[in-house]
């Protein structure tokens, strides 16, 4: 392996910029969380769109490729099962929701994870505190990377069962926080009203706000349209229709408010975020 990858630890942690790599396949994991910008990969013939938050897998022998805009920013971790004792190992792709990422043996594979905000920023953490010490060599440092390498599996293997590829998740609890995130998963599609919502779950307005922010980080609207956003953002990936026909579907009745807000959540508008599935 290339990059920061000391003799004895089968892990490399490296940053790039680069705006696109040719078709080609390894006999090692490599896990590629973006950190900013827009691209495409291509893994086993199938386009993956790229944004800020996404964590991409190929596996030993995935034939892939990608191509990005300029502002693009990834850091590439790439691993071999050996780091890990057999044990360790043998319990990690057994978790739920990363068996299905790390067993080569599976045919049908989820290659992308969207991750939900708190979970990218802690991702990004990781990746930082992992290049540092394989940077640094100080004692110990095998051991740091190692366990940080396996924080990094569970946060994906928790993320994938919690929330299945999609940037927003339930949170699995009970309380009037949960009934209500529930709801706005259910009917995301419909006009919903704060006022409402809080006299659904039995809260005033203004506590149900700062109890729901305290929850999720964000505002009841703003998760509301970061829900629509994440299902256009499907829709565009593996639906034809005219992207005013999937606004609509998604609970947008006003265009220019569907771009300008997707825009601002993932960094591109619609049209472009379809050109980059259409052009591979």
């Amino acid at each position: 392996m290339g990059g920061h990858s000391p003799p004895g630890l089968p892990v490399a942690v490296i940053e790039s910029s680069a705006l696109q790599g040719t078709e080609h396949c390894h006999d090692f994991y490599e896990l590629v969380f973006i950190r900013s910008g827009c691209g495409v990969n291509l893994i086993e013939g199938r386009p993956y769109p790229m944004l800020g938050g996404d964590v991409l897998l190929m596996r030993p022998d995935d034939v892939h490729s990608f191509r990005s805009e300029p502002g693009f920013s990834l850091v590439n971790v790439i691993f071999t099962a050996e780091l890990f004792a057999p044990r360790d190992w043998a319990e990690l792709i057994a978790l739920p929701g990363l068996n299905r990422f790390l067993d080569t043996v599976q045919a049908e594979v989820p290659h992308k994870l969207a991750l939900a905000p708190d979970d990218a920023r802690t991702a990004d953490r990781l990746c930082r505190l992992m290049l540092e010490e394989l940077t640094r060599k100080q004692a110990g440092f095998h051991a740091q990377v190692r366990a940080q390498m396996t924080e990094f599996l569970v946060l994906l293997a928790r993320a994938q069962a919690a929330y299945g590829g999609s940037a927003l998740h339930s949170l699995p609890a009970s309380g009037p926080i949960t009934e209500a995130l529930a709801i706005l998963h259910r009917d995301f599609r419909s006009q919903i009203r704060v006022a409402d919502l809080a006299a659904t779950v039995g809260l005033t307005p203004n506590w149900f706000g700062e109890q729901f922010r305290q929850r999720t980080g964000l505002g009841v609207l703003d998760y509301l349209a970061r829900l629509r956003v994440e299902e256009a953002r499907r829709l565009i990936e593996t639906d034809r229709r005219p992207l005013l026909d999937l606004a609509l579907d998604v609970g947008f009745s006003d265009p220019g408010y569907f771009t300008r807000l997707f825009r601002r959540i993932t960094g591109m508008t619609p049209r472009a975020y379809r050109a980059l599935v259409r052009t591979e």
